[in-house]
C-alpha cells in the first residue's frame, strides 16, 4: 500500500469513473486499473464493482468504509511531507489584483520569511484565467472574485464586506449616505467587482451611458484621486489602503451592492510535492482571517 494507490484510489471514489480519474491524475487508465487491482490484492477484498464495457464503477460496502481510512493515511503522509519542507518547496499563488494589493499583504509578508523555507510565486490575473491555472495546476492557490462550478476545484468564500462610495475631498466631513440616483454615471471611475455586483450596476446605469473612466485594478485607482468630480465605488479594505495617502469623502450607499465575496480555490487533487506548501500557507491565511480588522467598519 502506497500513496499513489491510495491517491488513484480516493480520485476513483470521488469521480466513480475511470477515464475521469486518469485525466485527473495525469496517468493512463490502465495505470488507475493497476493501481486499484493491487491496492486490492493487498487488502484482501474488492473495492469498487465494474461493469463490462462501461467506465463507471461503484464502490462495494467495504470500498465505501475504506475511504475514511485512506482520508487519514493521506492526512499522515501530508504531515510527514511538511516536516521536511526545505528551501526546495514552492507555492504559486493567483490571484485578482485586488486582493494581492490590498488583503494579502500581511500573508504574503508572512509567508515570505525563510523560516518557513519556501519560494514563492505571486501573479495576478482575470477571475476566468486564475481558474484555468487551477484546473491545470499551474496554480497553487487562487483568488477570485466570483464563484464557477469547475470540477475538481474547491471553491470557498473566505472574503465578505461591504462596498462605499469615494470622492477626492481635501476637507471630508465625516461619513455621508448618497443614493445611486444623485450620482452622474459619465463622472465615474468605474471598475468591475464581479457578476453580481455588476446586476446591481447595470440596474441604475444602462450599459449606454460610459463612465469616465475604467480602471482594471485597484492601484489604478490611485491616478485619478485628485478630481473633486469624479467618484468610485471600492470595498471597505480598499478604503482604508486609500485613506493612507489620499483624502476622501466616504459615502454609505442607499440601496447599495450587497457586499462583496471574495473566494479561495484550489485543486482537490494537487501535485504531490506541493502539499506541504499548501498546508503552510493555509495554516497562515487561517490565522489572517480570525485576527485581521481589515474588512471590519
Amino acid at each position: 500500500m502506497n500513496f499513489q494507490e491510495l491517491e488513484t484510489y480516493l480520485v476513483v471514489a470521488d469521480t466513480l469513473n475511470l477515464t475521469r480519474a486518469a485525466e485527473n491524475l495525469f496517468i493512463s487508465q490502465s495505470t488507475v486499473t493497476h493501481r486499484i487491482k493491487s491496492l486490492e490484492d493487498e487488502l484482501g477484498y474488492s473495492l469498487f464493482v465494474r461493469h463490462k464495457g462501461r467506465r463507471n464503477v461503484e464502490l462495494t460496502v467495504r470500498g465505501e468504509d475504506f475511504r475514511s481510512i485512506a482520508r487519514r493515511w493521506i492526512s499522515l503522509y501530508k504531515e510527514m511531507e511538511t516536516l521536511k519542507t526545505n528551501n526546495s518547496c514552492s507555492l504559486s499563488i493567483a490571484s485578482i489584483d485586488s486582493v494581492v494589493t490590498t488583503i494579502l499583504s500581511d500573508v504574503l509578508r508572512e509567508i515570505s520569511k525563510t523560516k518557513y523555507g519556501l519560494n514563492v510565486q505571486v501573479e495576478t490575473h482575470h477571475t476566468s484565467t486564475i481558474y484555468n491555472l487551477i484546473r491545470n495546476r499551474q496554480a497553487d492557490i487562487g483568488f477570485v472574485s466570483s464563484r464557477a462550478n469547475v470540477d475538481d476545484l474547491i471553491t470557498e468564500p473566505v472574503f465578505k464586506q461591504k462596498y462605499v462610495l469615494i470622492r477626492p475631498c481635501r476637507t471630508p466631513m465625516g461619513r455621508q449616505c448618497v443614493h445611486p440616483s444623485e450620482l452622474d454615471p459619465s463622472m465615474e471611475i468605474f471598475q468591475s467587482w464581479g457578476y453580481d455586483y455588476m446586476k446591481w450596476h447595470d440596474a441604475w446605469w444602462p450599459s449606454s451611458v460610459t463612465p469616465h473612466i475604467k480602471i482594471d485594478s485597484v492601484s489604478a485607482l490611485y491616478n485619478f484621486l485628485e478630481d473633486p468630480g469624479f467618484w468610485s465605488i471600492v470595498r471597505l479594505s480598499d478604503l482604508k489602503i486609500i485613506r493612507q495617502q489620499y483624502s476622501v469623502q466616504v459615502y454609505d450607499i442607499i440601496e447599495g451592492p450587497e457586499p462583496w465575496l471574495g473566494y479561495m480555490i484550489r485543486h482537490k487533487y494537487p501535485a504531490r510535492r506541493n502539499m506541504a506548501s499548501i498546508e503552510i500557507f493555509d495554516q497562515i491565511f487561517r490565522n489572517f482571517l480570525e485576527t485581521t480588522t481589515l474588512f471590519e467598519e
